[in-house]
């Protein structure tokens, strides 16, 4: 029941009071055209879309009614947040899509916490030696076996540009990204005579 009150909650009162992000931040800078500069707190809010996912996913056989709860809320937020993003937030920076991994396998985690605790709960009913029990084992152990799945076929590829890619980019700029590249970029700073020891004797450094 708590965690029921706590998700509608979160959507009945949490997920409106975003939309007042406009009026409480008249005091914050604006841009040269007059324009409030309003920048998105994505630990925050990305943070707590996967608090509420766990939480249903994690609570969704114990209590069922979580997830009505839980799709009341992201129905809500849904729109919130589209509306936000649109014509409230102004981007800050681009993260390149880097705190997507993290948020994923949290979700995984709780979705595997989900699947133990329905584990747990028919070995105490129909006992460990049940089909069910071994059902949800079987499910358990294809949860854990997605983790190195989308780490090994997702995850490390993204970090990198595929070649085929970086190929084709190449082509398309037929050589004219020659004046975009430093010929001193890998040379020691202390050689260039650019280090921060330098830099350090002048006295308007904070270092």
């Amino acid at each position: 029941c708590y965690f029921i009150t706590y998700v509608l909650a979160r959507a009945g009162l949490s997920a409106p009071m975003l939309l007042l992000f406009s009026v409480l931040s008249v005091w914050e800078p604006r841009d040269k055209y007059g324009r409030l500069i309003i920048r998105p707190n994505y630990a925050m809010e990305a943070s707590q879309l996967v608090l509420v996912l766990v939480l249903g996913m994690t609570y969704c056989i114990i209590a069922p009614m979580v997830s009505f709860a839980c799709m009341a809320y992201f129905a809500l937020t849904t729109l919130v947040y589209s509306w936000l993003f649109l014509y409230v937030y102004t981007p800050e920076y681009d993260c390149h899509g880097k705190m997507w991994p993290q948020l994923f396998t949290g979700t995984l985690v709780g979705l595997l916490v989900g699947v133990l605790s329905l584990a747990g709960v028919a070995s105490a009913y129909v006992g460990p030696t049940s089909g069910c029990f071994g059902g949800c084992f079987c499910l358990a152990s294809l949860i854990m076996w997605l983790f190195p799945f989308f780490e090994v076929l997702y995850a490390r590829p993204s970090n990198f540009i595929p070649l085929e890619v970086a190929r084709e980019i190449d082509n398309v700029c037929a050589g004219n990204v020659e004046h975009l590249f430093c010929s001193d970029y890998y040379l020691d700073p202390v050689i260039t005579g650019k280090s921060q020891g330098l830099r350090s004797v002048d006295g308007s450094s904070g270092c």
